[in-house]
């Protein structure tokens, strides 16, 4: 295995487990029903990041913010709409992008 396969296979163990803490987090607020805001998305990225399981197994140097053509929003983004059934709809997605389901603040 080199070391290209070797990154892509730690970070995939990685982004599974921060799956998990993400869903955590965010379904934290959905059982609330605080509505998704930018402010939100945030917030929970922090806490999620901070989780201090999270940084041990994985080490603090991933790079979270990666994207992909099949979803152009940073990864943990994406775990976070996912949580609200954003991400389940590709209609809702774009739409939420520009209306008022994330409130700019």
């Amino acid at each position: 295995m080199d070391e290209q396969q070797f990154s892509e296979q730690a970070f995939d163990r990685a982004a599974a487990d921060l799956r998990r803490v993400i869903h955590a987090v965010a379904e934290r607020y959905l059982i609330r029903r605080q509505p998704l805001t930018w402010r939100l998305i945030h917030d929970i990225e922090a806490e999620a990041l901070a989780d201090l399981g999270l940084e041990s197994r994985h080490g603090a140097d991933l790079n979270w913010s990666r994207t992909s053509t099949a979803h152009p929003v940073p990864f943990i983004v994406w775990l976070v709409f996912d949580v609200y059934g954003i991400a389940a709809r590709p209609e809702a997605r774009s739409a939420a992008m520009t209306r008022d389901t994330l409130h700019k603040r």
